[in-house]
């Protein structure tokens, strides 16, 4: 399933774009099955987007939820409050 990702940022997109190219978050995301197509900053809007492949909602959920995953979003400056989730069918 692909799904599309979009949120504010609390810090800078830059901080924001290291956080995410972290090597511990590029294997969390693939021990999850998410596999990330492509991602990127909206001056029009401010937000940051990013498009993924998952294995299904589940697993996506799990890392959200798990202290690994709350603490990378907060690491990054991720305004989950903006967060939107958009699956492709």
């Amino acid at each position: 399933m692909i799904q599309i990702n979009n949120a504010k940022l609390l810090k800078v997109y830059d901080h924001s774009k290291n956080e995410f190219e972290k090597e511990s978050n590029i294997q969390m995301r693939e021990r999850a099955g998410i596999k990330v197509l492509a991602y990127g900053w909206n001056d029009e809007r401010e937000r940051m987007y990013s498009v993924v492949e998952i294995e299904s909602p589940e697993s996506v959920k799990q890392v959200l939820m798990s202290p690994e995953g709350m603490q990378a979003i907060q690491d990054a400056g991720v305004d989950m409050t903006s967060m939107e989730m958009i699956p492709l069918t």
